[in-house]
Parts: structure tokens; C-alpha cells; sequence
């Protein structure tokens, strides 16, 4: 099929249009996931304060499962960078197919887009990486609670156990 040249710039738009909406929908996606599991390690970090003592095995218990909670957030974050990576390279395909990118075509002395837009590399402070360190620190804290709050290995109060001991001589 070929493309008359004049209904390329058309076709380019609307994919950068289209590419652009993707791009919003998926930082939104990856900041909502990231609230509602902030507002899980919140319920979580309640409980741990205000319930009775845990047992040395329900501690260990509960680490396992922060853990396997927050690795498998971890992975769904960084699966939404991916996307969002490969998203953000057919963007620049397309600015620079567009020539935004070059000086002199839109503007006389300069780019319309800066330079640094043209690039795709992530850094180390983009939106997912800053995400994923929330995450990371949630889940660290949630460890640290769940060990220090002084309630893990505590002997369970008398009176509360399955099985008394009978008296005898």
C-alpha cells in the first residue's frame, strides 16, 4: 500500500496523538495502582499498631506476604515502564519524522522540541522509578514495623492457650 506524501504528516499526527494519550493513560495507571497499594500498607501498618501480638511465625508469616505483595507490585511497575518506554520511543519516531525536532523547520533559529526530548533514555528520577522506590520504602517500612513494633514474640497472656495444665500434688 502506498501513502501519498501528502496525507503522511496526517497519519503521523494521529500517531502522535494516539501515542501521547497512551502515555497519560499509563502514568495514570501505574500512580493509582501505586495509591491504592500505598492505601493497603496504610490499613496494614494500622493493624500492625493496634492489634494484639503476634506470634514469632505469624511475623514471619506476614513478611513473606509483604514481600510477595510488594515484589509482585515492584513487577507490574516496571512491566508499565516498559510499555510506557517503547510507547515514548514511537513518540519520538514520529516528532522526529514531523521534524520537530530539527531547527529551522518550525522555528527559524531553533527546534520546536528540545533536544532532550528526542531522547528515550530513562533517568533514574522519571515517574516510574520514582514509583517504584515509594514501593520499595513502603515495603521496607511495613518489614521494619511488623518486627519492631515490639509485638512479635510476645509470650500469648495466660488463659489464652488451647491446653491448661492440670493441678496435682
Amino acid at each position: 500500500m502506498e501513502i501519498p506524501s501528502d496525507r503522511k504528516p496526517e497519519i503521523l499526527l494521529a500517531v502522535l496523538q494516539e501515542r501521547c494519550a497512551a502515555s497519560h493513560t499509563m502514568r495514570a495507571r501505574g500512580m493509582q495502582f501505586t495509591l491504592w497499594i500505598s492505601g493497603l500498607a496504610l490499613g496494614l501498618a494500622w493493624l500492625l499498631i493496634s492489634q494484639a501480638p503476634l506470634s514469632n511465625a505469624q511475623c514471619a508469616a506476614l513478611t513473606g506476604l509483604i514481600v510477595v505483595l510488594f515484589a509482585g507490585t515492584i513487577y507490574f511497575i516496571v512491566a508499565l515502564r516498559r510499555g510506557f518506554q517503547n510507547n515514548r520511543d514511537a513518540m519520538i519516531s514520529a516528532e522526529q519524522a514531523l521534524g520537530l525536532h530539527d531547527p529551522g523547520v518550525y522555528l527559524e533559529d531553533s527546534a520546536l522540541l528540545p533536544k532532550e526530548y528526542a531522547s528515550a533514555r530513562p533517568k533514574w528520577s522519571d515517574h516510574f522509578c520514582s514509583l517504584c522506590l515509594w514501593i520499595v520504602l513502603l515495603g521496607l517500612s511495613l518489614v521494619v514495623l511488623t518486627w519492631t513494633s515490639g509485638r512479635c514474640g510476645e509470650p500469648e497472656p495466660p488463659g489464652s492457650t488451647a491446653v491448661q495444665k492440670q493441678g496435682g500434688n
